[in-house]
């Protein structure tokens, strides 16, 4: 017989990127000769301030064989995360406080890019068997994966820009000079989708050197045209410039 047996589990995130957010699952997890069970699983209300914690913290209460909850005092407990629910990514064992059968275990801090896939935990309380089967894990953890996620899509484009129009270094664009934009040279930005600079917070830096004259004095204006962003530059005198530069286009929040 187990030692002991696992009954209404909650899988909480401290993860999340919003004011709120609650959901609900009901897995059933048994061990190999029927003694573990986990039933009535929900996840709770999580508040944002914890979003920088990146840790699961699960909980549940744990029973001897015969349904009785365990006495208080501290197990150790193995939690996995598996891939596809056969490949484990990802192990932690923890000395876990029992108060009269009830626990609550953090997990991790985690890799939050470990949720971009369905995950399973595993749960293996002392030298028992890992519960089968695994429970899936729903909703507010991969909340985790958000938080990257945003940041990268808020980035459109961004990078470093030559003199000559080449593109240094960056992310998503292409540049090149036009000779005669309303009278003068301007660097012509295409971020590989329509640019409309009403629609994005775009940012541009001159990067000063001597070469060119480009110093500290330059002025910068940006606009759009046939769908690419179009930077020009110009000196205390009002003359058009070539200078080195970066810029980054953002999406509106």
């Amino acid at each position: 017989m187990a030692a002991g047996a696992l009954i209404g589990a909650v899988v909480v995130s401290a993860i999340f990127l919003g004011a709120r957010a609650w959901a609900q699952d009901t897995p059933t997890a048994v061990g190999p000769d029927g003694a573990w069970q986990v039933s009535e699983s929900s996840i709770d209300v999580v508040d944002a301030p914890n979003a920088a914690a990146r840790i699961i913290q699960y909980q549940g209460v744990l029973l001897t064989p015969a349904g009785v909850q365990q006495p208080s005092g501290t197990k150790s407990m193995i939690f996995k995360l598996y891939q596809d629910n056969t490949t484990m990514v990802y192990q932690q064992q923890i000395n876990v406080v029992v108060a009269e059968g009830f626990f609550s275990a953090e997990i991790g801090p985690l890799d939050p890019n470990l949720f971009t896939q369905q995950l399973y935990i595993g749960v293996q309380v002392g030298n028992d068997a890992e519960m089968t089967p695994r429970q899936p894990l729903r909703f507010v953890p991969y909340a985790m994966y958000a938080e990257t996620a945003r940041t990268a899509t808020m980035f459109r484009s961004y990078g470093v820009v030559n003199a000559d129009g080449s593109k240094r270094n960056g992310v998503k664009f292409t540049s090149s000079i036009i000779n005669n934009f309303d009278g003068g040279p301007a660097f012509n930005i295409d971020i590989g989708e329509r640019y409309n600079f009403s629609d994005y917070v775009t940012n541009v830096t001159p990067i000063y050197t001597n070469a060119n004259s480009c110093d500290r004095a330059l002025t910068v204006s940006t606009t759009s045209s046939n769908d690419r962003l179009i930077v020009v530059m110009f000196d205390r005198d009002g003359n058009r410039k070539l200078c080195n530069f970066s810029f980054s286009v953002l999406d509106l929040p």
